[in-house]
């Protein structure tokens, strides 16, 4: 069996072909010791020790979607699909997505210009409130239109021109801005 030695000359082993695997494997290993070592040597353990790529970096910013939670959140999530929307505190300290104007989509109030408050949720899009809050002149729902087990309509904490309407919201699997809104517009598409 024959060994090779650094710096011997072994005409053998040195005659031997190199093959394509072995030079990437010397090669691979090379740059990654290269860039785990210069990594290192800065003391930034940030840096990705591939050399030919750019460090990834995650941006930690409020307004890039992570690491952000809330009725600001909601508020923001709602902005990016095209609705005018704003946090409004209710005078309980309540927080509040408010869209306004909100155009009913279809149903019997098809066409309604109101507008819509949700109840913004320490930890949305995790949970959701479970009503969605109206203002409209006149009222879509008034006090005397609940029906048991069909509508509950109450006093809402935005103020006396606001109704309450209660339900809850299907939250499991997809949890957005998006499908809140789908679901809600079906409440107005089954108002009777």
């Amino acid at each position: 069996m024959e060994t090779r030695t650094v710096g011997m000359d072994n005409s053998a082993v040195a005659n031997r072909p190199i093959t394509r695997p072995a030079v990437k494997l010397f090669f691979g290993l090379l740059l990654l010791s290269s860039g785990f070592v210069a990594a290192c040597g800065r003391g930034n353990i940030e840096s990705d020790v591939r050399p030919t790529q750019e460090p990834r970096r995650v941006s930690q910013r409020a307004d890039a979607g992570f690491m952000m939670y809330g009725t600001t959140r909601l508020v923001q999530d709602l902005i990016d699909l095209g609705y005018r929307a704003e946090e409004v505190a209710a005078a309980d300290g309540q927080r509040f997505a408010v869209i306004a104007p909100f155009t009913v989509p279809g149903g019997r109030f098809d066409g309604r210009t109101i507008d819509l408050g949700l109840q913004g949720t320490p930890d949305f899009p995790m949970t959701v409130a479970s009503a969605i809050h109206v203002r409209a002149n006149p009222q879509l729902y008034d006090y005397g239109d609940t029906l048991k087990d069909v509508r509950n309509i109450i006093v809402s904490p935005l103020g006396p021109e606001w109704r309450y309407w209660s339900h809850n919201f299907q939250w499991q699997g997809e949890r957005n801005a998006r499908r809140l809104l789908s679901q809600i517009n079906g409440i107005f598409f089954n108002a009777s």
